[in-house]
């Protein structure tokens, strides 16, 4: 896996948490 693709993959990750949490949230 290319640094580029990990880095998107974590910035994926808590992007789709935090989608989560506030969909839960709210």
């Amino acid at each position: 896996v290319t640094p580029i693709k990990e880095m998107g993959l974590n910035l994926a990750i808590p992007h789709i948490d935090l989608e989560n949490l506030v969909g839960n949230t709210t």
